[in-house]
């Protein structure tokens, strides 16, 4: 954090955001936010929420990689671990896919630890699924649209692009109304079109933040409809990272 931002966290008296989210971490009723940062137990809670049709396809759920039937599954998928990022097998034809090192990826990624710093992840179990491809007709992986959420409301949107194993994300930060907001640093995109769903998407992640003090709800956004992909309770260990100005930081210091 002194790294980051160069200050001390103030524990008992949170100020900012980043504050407000280390302080939050290292009191137990965080860790009920696992069953919820689970990619596969969230789905539950969206099916609670009506929107049942913003989730992606689920073709399969395996403890180990080598319980994974690749023969089961479309010619295109998505294979991912429920409890951490990155390690993903993106698929568009199964017919060239290395099946050993697909199965070699999912297993590392199934190893990884991720609660050192984020308590809330040690309570999800390492689990393997395979889900629909989400394909925004680009051809590549689609932009990934990120709602900072404060006390159930939207307040800016972080956006992810020309993501891939070869490509270096691009990050821009933009208020509900897509005028950009000069709060992101390093890999910034000036060209990010308003996607066509902005309003509907608003308001998904309304609903999906209605219950949280605090969460970051990402959605993808294709031509014929949304797509949900998770709930983020600790954004870059809850420091948000050095891609973030203070102003970001300091965008809702009041959470109640």
């Amino acid at each position: 954090y002194w790294h980051c931002r160069h200050k001390f966290i103030r524990f008992s008296s949170p100020r900012n955001l980043s504050e407000y989210l280390l302080t939050a971490m290292t009191k137990k009723e965080f860790e009920i936010n696992a069953q919820y940062a689970d990619k596969i137990a969230v789905r539950k809670y969206i099916e609670s929420k009506g929107l049942n049709n913003i989730l992606p396809q689920l073709y399969g759920v395996w403890e180990s990689s080598t319980d994974i039937d690749f023969s089961t599954l479309p010619n295109s998928f998505a294979l991912k671990t429920n409890h951490g990022c990155g390690n993903h097998v993106i698929c568009y034809d199964k017919r060239t896919l290395d099946i050993d090192s697909a199965r070699a990826k999912i297993q590392d990624g199934l190893s990884k630890v991720y609660n050192i710093y984020e308590p809330h992840y040690k309570h999800i179990k390492p689990m393997a699924f395979a889900e629909e491809l989400i394909n925004d007709g680009t051809g590549s992986l689609p932009t990934d649209y990120k709602f900072m959420c404060v006390n159930g409301e939207p307040k800016c949107i972080l956006v992810c692009s020309e993501r891939g194993e070869k490509k270096t994300p691009t990050k821009a930060t933009y208020d509900l109304r897509w005028n950009k907001l000069p709060w992101t640093q390093k890999c910034i995109d000036d060209n990010i079109p308003k996607p066509a769903h902005l309003d509907e998407m608003i308001e998904i992640a309304r609903m999906l933040s209605h219950d949280f003090k605090f969460v970051r709800v990402d959605l993808y956004d294709c031509p014929n409809k949304i797509y949900f992909s998770e709930l983020t309770f600790s954004p870059a260990e809850g420091i948000l990272g050095t891609f973030t100005t203070k102003a970001l930081d300091e965008m809702n210091p009041t959470i109640k």
